[in-house]
């Protein structure tokens, strides 16, 4: 028996462990980014997330952070922005690389216009003076929508009606002109621009709040001035149980199971449809809460009674239990959905109220409650009431509860079921 559990001590040990050179080398590089975090935040954060550029999950992960440093996190700026992150006055602005279809050759010709002391007003500027011909109407189209025009016109559908044209206008310009040799508008591109000689935008409405922030997304890989759960993040906080960041990497009790029920909030970001053997319709969804995504799968009697739901860029709320393999990410297998409207109060207006008896340790019986709280997580509220009479206590969304036979039994034997209502 005792060898046994020394070796059962040996084996979890070497799951994670390395020598005392390798730990001192860990605590050096440890005490070094805790101090450059501490005094120099806005730098830090605009390093790390530098280093994880085209990784949008961990992106979002950072921006998450940042804004809870208060660091803002701008979009992408022509003017302003440089090819990875930049810390400036306190904020983060977003590197041109991280665009999508925006490739260094892009970025390096935007970068040369500064160092030739040239400073845009509009894009009709911009075009007729940046080196064109490394510029593509693909990654022209991606800035736009990415916001990196703003800085000239907040408004993008003006930018993105006119700027194929100027293009090819200015391609056919270059083509004509030989190489090393002035155009007549470059040469005199500051009077031209002091008396306003390059051109109107087209009298065009601006797209919705939604459409950029969803453009955004498509081209960053992140939502950076707005998030589509804003308007519901009270909600989704009240109703939710766990989110895809406690379910990816354990919550602070690390008590992630499998077969745990739970209730997540999010926004549908893709959807996979397939047809099973017995030709049913079945569904593989990403989710997306505002701490990161996880995959939902709907099975088919939960599809057939729901695909009216199961659309991109809809919020929806999700009843099911974690499914968690071995050296899988963990899913969430649902066996209900809603939309974030029609998931109403109704479905949590009755909370299980639960009474300390007088010959118990009011402290001591609170912690056994919050042990036994935590092993049933789901969205029933709870209401405890202390036996000396004084004012009840609401248990935080987190030890919310699913009230199954084993909840009742585990309370029963700790109140007694006269405790329990």
């Amino acid at each position: 028996k005792a060898a046994e559990e020394v070796y059962g001590q040996m084996v979890s040990f070497a799951e994670y462990a390395f020598n005392k050179s390798h730990a001192a080398a860990y605590a050096v590089v440890a005490y070094q980014t805790a101090y450059l975090k501490t005094h120099y935040p806005v730098e830090f954060m605009a390093a790390l997330l530098s280093s994880v550029m085209g990784d949008s999950d961990q992106i979002a992960k950072y921006i998450r952070n940042c804004t809870e440093m208060q660091i803002p996190v701008l979009p992408p700026d022509v003017i302003e922005s440089s090819k990875k992150f930049t810390a400036k006055d306190g904020k983060i602005r977003f590197g041109l690389l991280g665009v999508k279809n925006v490739g260094e050759g892009v970025v390096d010709a935007i970068l040369n216009l500064r160092e030739e002391k040239i400073k845009p007003q509009d894009i009709f500027q911009f075009i007729n003076t940046v080196k064109i011909a490394e510029i593509n109407k693909k990654a022209m189209e991606s800035l736009i929508k990415a916001g990196a025009f703003d800085c000239f016109n907040e408004n993008r559908a003006k930018h993105l009606a006119v700027f194929e044209s100027l293009m090819e206008s200015a391609q056919n310009d270059s083509k004509r002109t030989l190489s090393g040799q002035l155009s007549l508008f470059q040469e005199h591109q500051e009077v031209m621009s002091n008396s306003g000689s390059f051109g109107k935008l087209p009298d065009v409405g601006n797209f919705s709040k939604n459409i950029l922030i969803a453009m955004e997304k498509e081209m960053l890989g992140v939502y950076i001035s707005g998030h589509p759960l804003d308007d519901h993040a009270k909600k989704i906080q009240r109703i939710t149980t766990i989110t895809t960041e406690e379910l990816v990497h354990g919550d602070e009790n690390d008590q992630i199971q499998d077969g745990m029920p739970v209730t997540l909030a999010g926004i549908i970001s893709s959807k996979r449809t397939l047809v099973t053997k017995k030709n049913n319709m079945m569904a593989f969804v990403q989710l997306e809460d505002l701490y990161g995504t996880i995959e939902v799968v709907v099975f088919p009697n939960v599809y057939e009674r729901c695909k009216a739901l199961i659309i991109e860029d809809n919020v929806i709320v999700v009843k099911g239990t974690v499914n968690q393999k071995e050296d899988e990410a963990p899913k969430v297998l649902a066996d209900k959905l809603f939309s974030i409207e029609d998931y109403g109060e109704e479905l949590q207006r009755n909370p299980i109220k639960l009474r300390i008896p007088d010959y118990l340790d009011e402290e001591d019986t609170l912690t056994l409650m919050k042990e036994i709280l935590r092993r049933f997580p789901g969205d029933t509220p709870i209401r405890i009431y202390p036996g000396s009479g004084g004012k009840s206590l609401r248990a935080d969304t987190s030890l919310w509860v699913n009230p199954t036979d084993g909840f009742y039994e585990a309370m029963e034997e700790l109140i007694g079921s006269e405790n329990i209502k």
